[in-house]
């Protein structure tokens, strides 16, 4: 049953987009709750923020930072089967921690101008190399029959009356496992790269195949086998708080309306139409909002763009048309505003996410919801 009928969801239209359920629209709730030593104050109180004409957070959040960023990475690689990317601001002497999982087909590299741009806000970004050969080489393959569609879990078969396909749950875990070694080998990376790195609140970033990993992370679960007890469930409560970039909805590689059921961290999720990559195959726009509007309550915020495309989250063609530009830009400012609001608790910045200014300065290209 489609989860519209199922829980009575409608659609909206608004500002000329197709906006996901009404249900998230409705939890989208100023009065609730924001952690205690963000503020004595123990409700929201939204309001627009404008610090002189061009100086709005929108502009601000979605332009390079005050700390700027090395033209190259740094290449650690800690153990034999863990490589990774590093950027780090560089006019500033401690920073935040975010652990980024990059798309299928993609690479950290890809991600040069995201990174950057976190970097020069003040963020140390690590970024692992995946190996997804034995899930991509499958996956892609069955994913060109006309009668594709996802099993209901991850180690069964994609098409009724098939052989089946061979992921063992061992390359599902691949990714996941990769992101917990990461935190086990920055004290490490301090020491070798003198980077002066705060531990405490690290937050997890994936795109694409990255955000199932890190939803993972954080604490939903996937169906891994026929039986009701067979879940992959890897959840680090090392991680505070997470930002997925297009992730999947249920229906796909074994997530249920019950997945998010304990993901209680801080999440954003960064979605919209577009983007229909070999994994969200299956999945409608509006699904994809699901870790925001079926995970429980407080601290969850929906970025709903106008248009999103595989190459929104990196950049590559943001100086092509304003289109690409106009997209990367609102990833920047509401991923930047989400860091920023989380990692370093700042209160002004969690109002301005969870409220309309970055509707008003797009011209409703971005909305942002919260509950």
């Amino acid at each position: 049953m489609k989860r519209r009928s199922a829980l009575g969801f409608l659609s909206a239209l608004c500002c000329s987009l197709t906006l996901p359920h009404s249900r998230a629209l409705a939890q989208s709730d100023p009065s609730t709750s924001i952690p205690s030593n963000l503020s004595d104050d123990d409700r929201f109180v939204l309001r627009h923020v404008n610090n002189g004409e061009g100086n709005t957070p929108y502009s601000k959040l979605s332009s390079e930072g005050d700390f700027g960023a090395p033209e190259k990475s740094i290449i650690f690689s800690p153990q034999s089967d863990l490589h990774m990317n590093v950027w780090h601001p560089v006019k500033k002497g401690s920073a935040r921690l975010i652990v980024f999982s990059h798309a299928e087909f993609l690479s950290p590299s890809s991600y040069t101008d995201l990174f950057k741009h976190w970097a020069s806000h003040g963020f140390v970004v690590v970024a692992p190399l995946h190996n997804d050969e034995e899930i991509l080489s499958v996956i892609s393959s069955n994913s060109r029959r006309p009668q594709f569609h996802w099993p209901d879990y991850l180690t069964g078969e994609l098409v009724k009356g098939d052989d089946g396909v061979d992921i063992p749950l061992k390359y599902w875990l691949e990714r996941p496992s990769a992101l917990k070694r990461v935190i086990d080998v920055i004290p490490l990376l301090q020491q070798v790269t003198g980077l002066d790195i705060i531990v405490d609140r690290p937050l997890i970033a994936g795109h694409s195949l990255g955000a199932f990993a890190a939803q993972i992370i954080l604490g939903a679960t996937a169906q891994s086998g026929p039986a009701s007890s067979d879940h992959l469930s890897l959840a680090d409560p090392r991680y505070y708080g997470g930002l997925i970039l297009t992730p999947q909805g249920h229906g796909v590689m074994g997530l249920t309306i019950s997945s998010w059921d304990k993901l209680g961290s801080p999440l954003m999720v960064v979605t919209g139409p577009g983007d229909d990559s070999l994994f969200n195959m299956g999945n409608t726009p509006d699904d994809r909002t699901d870790a925001f509007a079926l995970s429980p309550k407080n601290f969850k915020h929906l970025a709903w763009m106008r248009k999103t495309t595989m190459s929104s989250c990196t950049g590559e063609h943001s100086a092509s048309t304003v289109g690409f530009e106009h997209q990367f830009q609102e990833i920047c400012a509401a991923t930047t505003g989400f860091m920023l609001a989380y990692g370093g608790y700042d209160e002004d910045i969690l109002n301005v996410i969870a409220g309309t200014d970055f509707e008003k300065e797009t011209d409703g290209r971005l909305q942002m919801m919260y509950r």
